[in-house]
């Protein structure tokens, strides 16, 4: 790896972690404060209308955004192009879900439904309109720009929903937060644009890079699935209001995941893409990432994990402490997607994105074969038959993965083997502290269940490999 790109990808992770946290923090600030504003069955119904948005956002993205990243020279006339096929993808999309959604919000047995779906979709078309910007911002490495971008576009549309709900809007006030998040977003990118726009398209260009475009999208679309199913199968059987308490326990997850994940997936594709044509620098750059996230994302994880019983009412109120076996059973399931996402990295960097379709198309049928036989039972079980289905595909990806950047298994375990374990012990000794502390205040029971749990994965660290402790301790003190 050259020592300019190296300086870039450095400069990217720590622009990247600026983003990803203070806009994520932010918007964990907000949503607690929305939390305590509105009701359960409030987040279930606006919950199943993100699952429309999120899905309509991969339609119009089409993939096109990472094609862009990923080509060596992206000229502008396929810029152009892709640009103005986003625009066009975004208005026939709306043009459809604004038609449709009554007979959304009829099937979902959610009549407010329909007026949320029809007024917060003009998000996707405003969006689609900084799609190109925003990849060409990832593909020059300005995370610093997007950092700033983020976290402001969140602290102001955040401040504006907060105050609509103390005014009484109720679940409007989370549309209204979407729309002006989605507005702000796309403002910035035009006053500082990198790349202007002209009347012109051409199919040709879209075209010669729609094979590996529409690999990612497809795998997007059934990633999509396979993750969002259980929303889908807890709003249609269990109604709005376990959708609300599920959504609670996995926006937080999501934002957990986010914030430790997409600091280093933010910046893998571009920088592993640099490296395509080096197989052996690449497996090496793979592996600092995974053991990087194994010594600090997957302790935290599981940490939360231990933790969430008390958190959950804690910051949330009584209200949603039915959420918080949901976070509890996502931060374990985390634990081991932070690690299992750089195979899919990887391998859309060396151009086999048929491979991570492969991965994808097994969890999506994992994960809709478990719900569909647990349709009938309660949350806390659809839960269970998730988690399991979403494991189940773990060792596909990381097969796939090693196999094209020729590292073993043998090797890969060396490297994170002593903080799975001490990972583990975290999580029994939280649990222990907790079932045997005495009825105290809340807050003293998660600071000292908190520094007990972190004591004992140090000292387990220490005894298990000297190595990896003072690896851990190295990096905790850069930072």
């Amino acid at each position: 790896m050259s020592g300019q790109l190296r300086s870039k990808i450095s400069s990217s992770l720590f622009w990247s972690a600026i983003r990803s946290w203070a806009s994520r923090l932010s918007s964990l600030i907000v949503f607690l404060i929305l939390s305590r504003l509105l009701t359960p069955s409030e987040f279930g119904v606006f919950a199943a209308a993100l699952v429309v948005f999120a899905f309509l956002e991969l339609l119009v993205d089409h993939g096109f955004g990472d094609a862009l990243v990923q080509k060596n020279e992206a000229q502008h006339e396929l810029i152009n192009s892709v640009f103005w096929t986003n625009i066009f993808l975004s208005f026939l999309l709306f043009v459809i879900i604004y038609t449709l959604s009554p007979y959304v919000s009829q099937l979902l047995k959610m009549p407010e439904l329909t007026d949320i779906i029809r007024y917060g979709s003009l998000s996707i078309v405003i969006n689609s309109t900084s799609l190109c910007q925003q990849a060409l911002y990832r593909r020059n490495f300005k995370y610093k720009e997007l950092a700033i971008r983020s976290l402001l576009a969140s602290v102001i549309s955040g401040l504006a929903g907060c105050l609509l709900a103390i005014l009484g809007f109720g679940i409007y006030s989370l549309l209204i937060q979407l729309l002006l998040l989605s507005i702000l977003n796309t403002i910035y990118v035009w006053i500082f644009p990198i790349w202007s726009p002209k009347f012109e398209f051409k199919f040709k260009p879209v075209i010669d890079i729609y094979k590996f475009s529409s690999g990612i999208l497809l795998s997007r679309v059934l990633d999509f699935i396979s993750q969002k199913s259980i929303d889908i199968f807890v709003g249609f059987f269990l109604g709005p209001v376990s959708l609300g308490l599920y959504s609670v326990g996995s926006r937080l997850y999501l934002i957990l995941m986010q914030m430790l994940s997409s600091v280093i997936l933010d910046v893998a594709l571009s920088g592993f893409s640099r490296l395509s044509g080096q197989i052996e620098k690449m497996a090496s750059a793979y592996l600092e990432a995974v053991k990087l996230s194994s010594a600090t994302a997957v302790p935290l994880l599981v940490l939360i994990s231990a933790t969430a019983q008390v958190t959950i009412p804690l910051f949330f109120g009584n209200k949603w402490a039915e959420s918080s076996y949901t976070l509890s059973m996502l931060c374990i399931l985390g634990s081991v997607q932070v690690l299992q996402f750089y195979n899919g990295s990887c391998l859309n960097a060396l151009g086999f994105s048929n491979l991570t379709l492969l991965t994808v198309l097994s969890r999506t049928l994992f994960s809709a074969i478990s719900l569909f036989i647990f349709r009938n039972s309660d949350l806390n079980q659809m839960i269970i038959a998730f988690v399991i289905s979403q494991l189940l595909t773990a060792p596909i990806s990381f097969y796939l993965g090693l196999s094209r950047l020729n590292v073993g298994l043998n090797r890969l375990l060396l490297n994170i083997y002593p903080f799975i374990i001490s990972s583990a012990i975290l999580w029994l000794s939280c649990y222990l502290t907790l079932e045997n502390l005495p009825t105290i205040n809340q807050w003293y029971k998660l600071t000292i269940a908190s520094l007990v749990s972190v004591f004992a994965y140090m000292l387990s660290l220490l005894i298990i490999s000297r190595d990896h402790f003072l690896y851990t301790f190295k990096f905790i003190k850069r930072r």
